[in-house]
Formats: C-alpha cells, structure tokens, sequence
C-alpha cells in the first residue's frame, strides 16, 4: 500500500495491523518441529526438518532399497507426496505458533490474556491422568484463542474516529417477546386453552421463525476466517514444480452507514409484525371459544325452563284427554292446545341441536380441559362488562408496526449505494516459487454503482404500499367507531325489548296463577290453564333468548375491538404474554 493512499484510510491504523500481522510470520519459522508433538496431526512423520534436504534423504533411502526400475518411480512419489503436504502441516501448525505471536500479547478477554486463560485452562488437565483430555483443551484454546484475539482486535479498531457511524438505527428488542410467548405461565386456565389451540401454536412457531432471521443477519458483523489451500504444479522459468500453498484470512465488519442495522430493525419489525398476528390470533380463537360457551349456556338454561314447564302440563294432559273423550272438550279447542305444544317441542329440538353442537365443539377444543375452562368462564363471565374505544390495540398496533417497516425498506432503497468497508488480513504461507511468507493488512471497500433502476422502483413501490396503509388506517379507524355507534343503537333497542318481554313474563304468569286457582275451583276449563303454562314456558324461552344475543351481540363487538378477554376478565393476563415492552 502506498503511503499516500495510508493517509487516507488513517494511516496509524493501517500499519498497526501490518506491524502486528508481520509479527505472526516470526513465529512460522518452527511450524514443522512443533506440529510433531500436536495431536491434532498425529501420527505425522517426524523428523527434524521437513524440507527440501529431508525429501532427498527419503527418496535416497528408497532407491537404496531395491534395484530394479521401479525404484526411481517410488522415490518420485514420495518426493511430490513429502512436497504436497508439507504446505498444509505447516498451515495448521501456525495456529499453535500463532499464539506466541506479538500480535496477541497484549490482548485481554474480560480482563484476562488470551495465553493466561490458556495456561489455565490446560494446566490442571496436564497433571490430571487423562492424557487425551489434556491434550483436546490444549488444542482448543490453541485454535481458538486467534479468533478471539483478533475479533477484539477489529471491535477496538472499529471504535476509532475513523469509523464513527453518521446515524443510529434503532433496532427493536423481540428476541424476549418470542420467549415469554412459547413459554408463558398463563394464570388462567382459559388463557392456557386458547395459546394451545392450534391456530395460536401456529401463529406462535411462526414467531421464532421470523426472529432466526435476526441472528442470520446479525453474523453479518462477525469476524469471519477461512483457510484455502491450492496444490498442483507451480510454473518457474520455463519449468513446473508440484507443491501446495495455504493461505489463512481474516475479515471483520467495520462500517456501511447503518444499512446492516437497517436490515436488522427490518427484521425485528417483522417478529413483532408475527407477535402481533399471534396475538389477533389468539383473539379469534377466544372470541369463538366464548361465542360457543355463551350459546352453550343459553341453549341449557332455556331446555331447563321448558322441561320444567312441560312438566306441569303433562299433570294436565290426561285431564283434556279425558274431556275431549267424554265431549267436554271440542277438537278445536284440543287442536289449539296442541299447536302450541307443537311449538314448543319444536323449539326445543332446535335449542337440543344447539346445545349438542356447541358442546361438542368445546369438547373437541378444550379435550381434557373442558371441565376446569368451562367452570372458569361460568365464574368469570361479566355480562356487564364496558366497551372502550382506544386508538391502540392490536389491529392499530400491527398496521403500525408495517408502517414503520416500509419506512425502513424505503430507507435502504434509498441508500443502496453507500460504501461496505470490512478490515482484512492474510498470510499465506511459502509457496515452491516463493520461499517466505506473504502477508496483507488493509481495508476493502465495496460501493455500488449501478442496480438496474431496481431501488427507485423498489422506493416507488413501498411508497405505494404506504399509501395504501394510510387507507387502511382511516377504515380501521371508521369500522370501530361504525362498531361502537351499531352497539349503542342495538343496546337500546335490547333494552326495551327486554323490558316488554319482562312485562309479558308477569302477565302470562299471573294469568297462569290465576287460571290454576279457578280451575281447582271448577270455574274454568283446562283448555285455558294449559295455553297459559305453555305461553308461559315461551315468555321464558324468549328472554334467554334476548340475554344470549345481548352477550353475542357484545362479543362481536368487543372481537372487533381487539377486547374479547373483558368479557372474561383475562385482559392483564393476556397483556402481560404479549407485552412489547
């Protein structure tokens, strides 16, 4: 690197690296003798020195050994064998004699050195009787004390005021949220039912998924090494010369003006986009679990109501059988009084099949939790239960978090040509041409120039989608208000249906009372006491009725409020599950 293109990437910089990484060349000079005692090669043919002298002492000591033409051949081989291999043996042999090198002398990890860490780590496993074990952390920590060296090497060099970032990206915390989600102590056993459907287990897996993309892009910032070796035949002068080079890199992220952290915040918003939609989610699956438990109950209490009504009327129906035999009784008057049995049973068919279908759903959703959510829900019912409209829940919460997303895509189309600068370094070692080894520090800059127009399309299309969001948002804002006007017209409306319908309760039973003194009386006929307990029956039907469509009605409501847990109770337990905080 010439000097004056040193100046320009800070040059103090800049020859630190070089200084440092020509100090590791020092300690190359013994990677032969050293690499016999490794285990990681072992058993490597040992010798003093593997060099070109120890190649002709082999080759001579073959071709004594036999007379024939074969001889030269053998001694061949194993001149090219000894001249492949030796590169590589040294390569690996450098990492053990890395760790004296000047450039990791000085290098802590938290507050110890590199080489005090391994002394410590391999010195009880010496004394200790197994060998083997020994010698595997002494290899370890010989193999890894590099890398770790050299990445804080690169971290402390990326602090400089070379590199000082011009912007900071937030990037959401999620990893946390996708935890408390799969692994939740829900407090109530209905919140436990609902995160353990189906549909939310899916809705929750699909979380860690989309949170794996963050570490994906997070290794981006990591230091990265690689060894590549070449081997084959190397041209000198006219002539070619089988042997093989390795070459040992290092590369570390240092600066691209926030588009990595860009990538990250895009991700992040992405996971929360998934815990957002886990929690929509769970808001269906709730509002269906309590739709069908409200149904359930309604459909119980109005078959009770109308057994024991029919019971009352079977004490009598004998009594107009018998009338109706003896000609006190006209078919007419029998045909009324059947038509409003007729009704009856009808009607309770239809609530038995609603009942049954409910039930049975529950059974299937809840299985072995049936009893206890089903207890819980009964207990935890508030019928009476407020309505609030606030502009954030989780449909507003999810729009918004899109919004912030397309923000961020806009923002790294917009700055698709800014420049990537990673720090690396290399060594490589002798080559059969070349016999030192050759070593680089420096910087590579990588810029964009041209994408084919696929970033201004791409900025018009999110800003497309923008506009389309905004849409959404205004609609979203207009359905809760259509939702909460629609709740108080239909309240009203209830209300004074219910009063009439309680009205018409006490008639029919005052009536009925009434009725069933004078026929023990002998004043009037049973035609008239059974019509009223049969109409009786059906005022009470009717009003259970009317309250299971008010609980319905507000349901639906409160689903599209993103509030389905009020009407249980289970609001602060879901949150705290959810929490973005």
């Amino acid at each position: 690197m010439k000097l004056d293109s040193a100046k320009k990437f800070n040059l103090p910089l800049a020859v630190s690296i070089i200084l440092l990484l020509n100090g590791c060349s020092n300690s190359s000079d013994n990677l032969i003798e050293n690499l016999k005692n490794s285990p990681i090669l072992s058993p490597v043919q040992t010798g003093e020195n593997l060099n070109e002298t120890s190649t002709i002492e082999i080759v001579n000591s073959k071709a004594k050994k036999s007379s024939n033409g074969s001889v030269a051949k053998n001694a061949e081989y194993e001149k090219a064998k000894v001249v492949l291999t030796a590169p590589v043996i040294a390569v690996d042999n450098f990492f053990a004699s890395l760790t004296s090198s000047p450039i990791f002398a000085q290098i802590t990890k938290n507050g110890v050195s590199s080489r005090a860490t391994f002394n410590e780590a391999i010195e009880p496993k010496i004394k200790d009787s197994s060998t083997k074990n020994a010698e595997y952390e002494k290899a370890k920590a010989v193999l890894t004390a590099p890398v770790i060296a050299a990445d804080e090497f690169f971290e402390n060099l990326k602090s400089s005021s070379f590199f000082a970032p011009t912007e900071q990206v937030s990037i959401p915390e999620v990893k946390t949220l996708s935890n408390n989600l799969i692994r939740s102590n829900a407090k109530y056993e209905t919140t436990t039912a609902v995160l353990n459907s189906p549909v939310v287990a899916v809705a929750s897996k699909s979380i860690i998924a989309s949170s794996r993309s963050l570490d994906v892009i997070a290794s981006q910032k990591n230091l990265t090494a690689n060894l590549s070796t070449n081997a084959g035949i190397f041209p000198e002068s006219g002539k070619v010369q089988p042997g093989a080079q390795a070459t040992f890199s290092l590369s570390k992220f240092m600066f691209d003006y926030g588009q990595t952290d860009r990538q990250l915040k895009l991700a992040a918003l992405e996971t929360q986009g998934s815990i957002l939609s886990a929690h929509t989610a769970l808001n269906s699956e709730l509002t269906n679990l309590l739709s069908n438990f409200i149904v359930l109950e309604g459909a119980r209490n109005s078959l009770d109501v109308i057994d024991t009504y029919l019971l009352q009327y079977k004490e009598r129906e004998q009594t107009i059988r018998t009338a109706v035999s003896s000609g006190i009784l006209s078919r007419t008057d029998l045909l009324e009084i059947e038509e409003a049995k007729n009704n009856i049973d009808s009607q309770y068919e239809r609530l038995k099949l609603t009942k049954d279908r409910s039930e049975k759903f529950l059974q299937t959703y809840l299985d072995d939790q049936y009893s206890k959510v089903n207890e819980e829900i009964s207990k935890r019912l508030v019928p009476g239960y407020k309505l609030n409209y606030t502009k954030t829940n989780v449909s507003s919460d999810l729009i918004a978090v899109r919004q912030n997303a397309l923000e961020t895509e806009i923002e790294i189309a917009q700055n698709y040509d800014r420049y990537r600068i990673n720090a690396n370094a290399s060594l490589s070692s002798p080559s059969p041409v070349n016999d030192s080894f050759s070593t680089f520090a420096g910087f590579s800059v990588t810029k964009p120039i041209l994408d084919g127009g696929q970033s201004p399309a791409t900025i018009r299309k999110k800003k497309a989608d923008l506009e389309v969001l905004i849409q959404e948002i205004n609609a979203l804002e207009l359905e809760r208000e259509l939702v909460l006007s629609s709740w108080e017209i239909f309240k009203k409306y209830h209300q004074m249906d219910g009063e009439f319908l309680e009205e018409r309760k006490e008639i029919l039973l005052s009536k009925s009372i009434e009725l069933e003194s004078r026929f023990k009386a002998g004043q009037v006929g049973v035609v008239s006491l059974a019509s009223a307990i049969l109409s009786s029956a059906q005022a009470e039907v009717d009003i259970i009725q009317h309250q299971t469509e008010l609980m319905q009605k507000k349901l639906e409501a409160a689903s599209a409020l993103t509030q389905p847990c009020a009407v249980v109770d289970i609001c602060e337990d879901i949150q705290q599950i959810f929490s973005m905080e």
